[in-house]
């Protein structure tokens, strides 16, 4: 029997760096301690199969209010197979576009930090906490998973 001659060559090194996503899972973890997770973070990813921009990959930052079952989207990210350069667009509707991961970082700050979802997340918080429905009074099966009867 003949070897099957590798007509693949080598391959190309695998970076290890952080992509958009895992920053994104990030920030999303953080939400959830910094709230008690009466709020959390939420990325929704989708992809396209062709796309002559080469922005077939789509992430979805969202917010979660587990009690008030309320999801709001913070923004979404498109990029393509090498990540950079990405769209980074706002629900306030600024959109950058960023060449570099020091870039999207910068991008990222300045929604995640901006006063507008400052308010938004006072706004979800004052509704949980005012209407004394917070996750940690939702009764709880006997494994500790929240049983959610609103």
């Amino acid at each position: 029997m003949m070897a099957i001659e590798n007509l693949w060559g080598e391959f190309l090194q695998v970076n290890k760096t952080r992509t958009p996503y895992h920053i994104l899972w990030e920030q999303a973890k953080l939400l959830g301690n910094m709230t008690k997770n009466e709020l959390t973070g939420e990325i929704e990813r989708h992809t396209k199969r062709s796309n002559l921009l080469d922005e077939g990959f789509i992430l979805e930052f969202l917010i979660f209010a587990p009690v008030l079952d309320y999801t709001y989207s913070v923004l979404s990210v498109r990029h393509g197979i090498t990540m950079y350069p990405l769209r980074i667009s706002s629900s306030t509707g600024k959109s950058d576009k960023c060449e570099n991961e020091e870039e999207f970082l910068k991008s990222l700050k300045e929604v995640l930090s901006s006063e507008h979802l400052k308010k938004v997340i006072a706004g979800l918080l004052t509704q949980i906490q005012g209407d004394g429905v917070s996750t940690k009074s939702l009764p709880t099966d006997n494994k500790g998973i929240t049983i959610n009867e609103l």
